[in-house]
């Protein structure tokens, strides 16, 4: 018969956080918890005896995180192994035990619960301690980045939102927060996020001929958040980041508005550094965008004879 160990143990709010939801499973099974498979494993008791208040560490007490002095908050399920397996490290299948380990990677965003995720197996001789895996911290990181909030960006259009024409140049940015960032702690480890705005892609609403509305401008894309026209520029300066508009928006060629529809969209990147020195960058689009609408003018000039008299 396989060997029955699993050490389970919080530190803190995780306590708490399993109590809550394994308190209506020990009753069900009168004061034994069940797990996923249906089998029971230990009984859900306080520290003063109280059952159903806080999980106490079941079989395995006194298993430590290596060189943290915390708890041990993994599951670990004695699995079947046979001989040259592996595994097993050359050692025959009575020398030890194989375990599949569950740890607490990741939290329920909607509850605060821990989620489990079975990480590896291991192998523990007779006599040796049992040694958690480490957190992947690439696995954090993706917990880490799924709480930035990334704010939609609010779109300026210089030098004066106001007059803006045909064939006069528009300055176009947006505003930034600099960098965000978000950190994530799992069992000794931790791993922070850095989302910095790289782009800025403009859609300028107009089309390339009002004749065919359906085919617009192409896209145009910025470094960063754009360029803010400087006080007093010219309207002969093009800007770094700018547009000229071809066509008034008129009625008849905007459903009716009058105006263009603006959106700016920015792109993140996002990189993650972790406590153990390992980085990384993450493959997660993070493109908010916002819409504004905006009047085109057409400034004419007009030819006055004897201009004063």
């Amino acid at each position: 018969m396989l060997k029955q160990r699993r050490a389970l143990a919080f530190v803190g709010c995780m306590l708490v956080w399993l109590s809550i939801l394994r308190t209506s499973n020990a009753s069900a099974t009168g004061g034994a918890e069940t797990i996923g498979d249906g089998s029971t494993v230990g009984t859900v008791v306080s520290t003063d005896g109280t059952p159903g208040a806080q999980t106490q560490p079941n079989p395995t007490t006194g298993t430590e995180q290596q060189g943290t002095g915390q708890p041990d908050p993994c599951w670990y399920t004695p699995i079947e192994a046979a001989a040259g397996d592996p595994r097993l490290g050359g050692d025959p299948p009575s020398a030890g035990t194989l375990y599949a380990v569950s740890c607490p990677d990741a939290i329920n965003s909607d509850t605060g619960a821990p989620v489990f995720a079975t990480l590896s197996e291991i192998w523990v001789r007779d006599g040796q301690p049992v040694v958690p895996p480490p957190p992947d911290p690439s696995v954090i990181a993706e917990q880490a980045a799924a709480e930035l909030t990334v704010p939609n960006p609010r779109i300026t259009l210089g030098p004066d939102e106001g007059k803006i024409a045909v064939k006069v140049p528009v300055w176009l940015s947006v505003d930034t927060p600099g960098p965000l960032s978000y950190t994530v702690a799992v069992r000794g480890l931790s791993v922070t996020v850095v989302a910095s705005l790289k782009s800025t892609t403009w859609s300028m609403g107009e089309p390339v001929d009002p004749a065919n509305p359906g085919i617009e401008v192409a896209a145009i894309k910025c470094e960063g958040p754009g360029v803010s026209a400087p006080p007093g520029v010219s309207s002969s300066v093009i800007p770094p980041c700018g547009y000229t508009y071809h066509w008034k928006s008129l009625a008849t060629r905007t459903a009716g508005s009058g105006k263009w529809s603006v959106t700016a969209t920015t792109d993140w990147a996002v990189t993650w550094t972790a406590s153990s020195g390992a980085s990384g960058t993450l493959n997660r689009p993070l493109r908010p965008s916002s819409t504004k609408q905006v009047v085109v003018h057409e400034w004419r000039s007009s030819l006055v004879a004897n201009p004063g008299g």
